[in-house]
């Protein structure tokens, strides 16, 4: 988006009036604070420069600022010489908070209507420069809001849509958007947005019925990332996040029963203190080989970048976040299904409690905080298959799990665990075909609490699980092996081998050059 200044002739006045109707082209000086009444539009007209000098616009009625690529329309300080008509007495140096912000509020009788396309707001603030509060309806697109004392943008128990737009070097959060008690009445529409520069987080939404917010990408904001505190998903979505400005849950977030959220390839999804899912509905992962779904630590900068940009000021540790529950029992849903996902540094990574229909492939389960995979007080059995648990104290703790069969091998690998399967119950687990790390019955026994509970014979004698995510996000190295194998330079290559033993396939590499291109 390129944003060109406007000149136009001499300016326009107007100093603590109500406004309606229809602003030609030009630029307008505005002293103290003007109204758009309630039952009245305000239209600006593409190429307008609209400078003020401590003042602010308040809303109740209806603003529609629709600009051009060419001609946008321009909301500044009136010591901003940039743009429009020079003001006597500007200083030449604006500064944020020079004015206040415009303020909309669709309370009751009020409609509180913004419409914001090609805009450029700046230097203004309070507690943000664009505030939506209880807006009928609204939207900001293809604009710039910078320059802000504290806040960006501020939404209160409206849903507006906030697309395509540059938040930069606010004070604070470049966007804060909350439900307050109407969760179900706050669903914002937030994507294709960048955030940089921002002194806290790129984005906080709080108490939301939370959306798709995809193609959000952030840089050099204080916490890189959109902060999800106490969020509930109530209806069917997918979420395609960025590997630049990751979710970061702070809070629980929950998906209600009946509503599935389908997590698509590339999502870095981060959590700290009690962060983590409770899940009602179904969950729905799935990544790919060389494009994984990957959950962890807002303290782990191997994915995701770095969350709270202090470089290694902070690691990622076991425990950092609550991880991913889901409760099944009398509702027959609390589904898991995770193929091509790495999990890590949870409390308790993964935890089933009466759920069916669920299964973790092809993924990496590794530094929990006490249990890889957990299931809870009401037993059911996911598939487990292809896939590596890793540095945990305890790698399953299962009264009921499927771990493989002769005739559907686990495929799985056990590495540096304290313990691989804890099984203090009654429930009998098929766990053939595995890799333990160790070739002895007694070694592997003496993995296994209650081993008597748990057929692990046959077990493997090598490390083949199928799925084999790469130990760190794609390489140009990675590729050009992969290359070799299509070409049959290198014969064999097993962390490559796809599931069900069939080879590498020409778009896993393509995908692959793509991401690398992309990094």
């Amino acid at each position: 988006m390129i944003l060109f200044p406007f000149t136009g002739s001499a300016y326009i006045e107007y100093d603590g009036q109500t406004a309606s109707g229809y602003w030609e082209a030009d630029t307008y000086l505005i002293i103290g604070q003007i109204k758009v009444p309630a039952g009245e539009t305000l239209t600006i007209a593409p190429g307008s420069v609209l400078k003020l000098a401590e003042g602010a616009i308040n809303v109740d009625g209806k603003l529609v600022a629709a600009g051009s690529e060419q001609q946008p329309i321009v909301f500044t300080s009136v010591n901003d010489d940039t743009y429009g008509e020079i003001i006597p007495g500007s200083t030449g140096s604006p500064s944020p908070m020079d004015w206040g912000c415009i303020y909309f509020l669709g309370a009751e009788a009020l409609q509180g209507i913004g419409e914001f396309d090609y805009c450029r707001i700046r230097y203004g603030s309070y507690d943000a420069v664009l505030q939506f509060h209880s807006s009928e309806s609204a939207y900001v697109k293809n604009s710039s809001i910078e320059f802000s004392k504290y806040g960006g943008i501020k939404i209160d128990s409206c849903s507006p849509v906030i697309s395509g737009n540059r938040i930069h070097s606010s004070g604070e959060c470049g966007l804060v958007a909350s439900g307050g008690d109407t969760i179900s009445q706050t669903a914002p529409i937030i994507q294709d947005n960048h955030f940089s520069d921002n002194g806290s987080l790129a984005a906080w939404l709080i108490r939301l019925s939370l959306t798709s917010y995809t193609g959000n990408t952030g840089t050099g904001n204080g916490y890189n990332g959109i902060y999800v505190q106490q969020g509930m998903v109530e209806s069917d979505q997918t979420w395609a996040g960025s590997k630049t400005c990751p979710f970061v849950f702070d809070y629980e977030v929950t998906v209600n029963k009946d509503a599935r959220l389908t997590i698509s390839g590339g999502t870095v999804i981060k959590g700290q203190q009690t962060g983590g899912f409770h899940v009602y509905g179904t969950l729905d992962v799935n990544g790919s080989k060389f494009n994984p779904v990957v959950f962890t630590s807002a303290a782990d900068d191997s994915y995701g970048g770095d969350t709270y940009s202090d470089g290694d000021t902070t690691a990622p540790e076991p425990g950092d976040w609550s991880g991913i529950t889901f409760f099944g029992k009398e509702s027959g849903q609390g589904i898991g299904q995770f193929d091509w996902c790495r999990i890590r540094y949870g409390l308790a990574n993964i935890t089933f409690d009466g759920c069916n229909d669920s299964w973790f492939r092809n993924s990496v389960c590794e530094f929990s905080g006490s249990t890889g995979i957990s299931i809870g007080s009401s037993p059911c059995a996911p598939v487990i298959r292809g896939s590596r648990f890793e540095d945990a104290t305890i790698a399953i703790f299962s009264p009921g799990i499927d771990l493989g069969t002769l005739a559907d091998p686990g495929n799985n690998t056990f590495i540096n665990n304290l313990t691989a399967i804890s099984n203090g119950f009654d429930y009998s687990i098929n766990a053939q075909l595995n890799y333990w790390g160790v070739f002895t019955a007694d070694e592997i026994g003496a993995m296994i609490f209650y081993p008597d509970t748990v057929v692990y014979d046959p077990w493997l004698g090598a490390n083949v699980s199928s799925h084999c995510l790469p130990d760190d996000p794609v390489t140009l190295e990675m590729i050009i092996r992969a290359l070799k194998i299509l070409s049959g330079i290198d014969s064999e290559i097993p962390c490559l081998d796809l599931i069900e033993d069939s080879r590498l396939q020409l778009d896993d590499v393509i995908l692959g050059l793509k991401l690398v291109s992309e990094s």
